[in-house]
């Protein structure tokens, strides 16, 4: 099925990550793409695009950046979870270190396929992360009160 995307910006990142996930990707005008894939709903959940339209009907994408940068994370509570989907947000693949949150996890997934579960803290000192999420000192903050935090948790994570 076919679909035109609008990004929310840097057209040639989301173009580039849309690749080897659709049938088909070309840029249409300045600052859209169309799209050619079997579950155009998937698109509501990847970063970087606000908005798509799908046999005349338009469809509010989730916003943020498209992936393009790499990300340590720990999540060991809902609080954390929701800092790791912000992350994801701001385009960063999540290499997630010895979680026993699972379901965070999976559901995580669904907003990018390509996070990585590492089996220990030694495994995530072999690569080089552009941000560090929840993970001591070094740690990523982010302007958001723990209140909401837990609204972004029970938004997004939740369902």
């Amino acid at each position: 099925m076919e679909a035109t995307v609008k990004p929310v910006r840097k057209v040639e990142k989301l173009e580039e990550y849309l690749k080897p996930r659709t049938e088909n990707v070309e840029k249409v005008e300045q600052k859209k793409l169309k799209v050619e894939l079997e579950e155009p709903s998937k698109l509501s959940k990847i970063p970087g695009i606000e908005k798509y339209k799908v046999e005349g009907e338009t469809f509010d994408g989730i916003g943020g950046t498209p992936i393009h940068q790499k990300a340590l994370a720990k999540i060991d509570n809902r609080k954390d979870a929701a800092r790791a989907f912000l992350a994801t947000l701001d385009g960063y693949t999540l290499y997630i270190q010895g979680s026993e949150r699972s379901w965070d996890v999976q559901v995580l997934k669904k907003y990018n396929s390509e996070i990585m579960e590492l089996k220990d803290e030694k495994t995530g000192e072999l690569f080089n992360f552009d941000k560090k999420i929840n993970c001591g000192e070094e740690q990523e903050e982010f302007d958001v009160s723990e209140t909401q935090l837990l609204k972004i948790y029970m938004n997004f994570l939740t369902h």
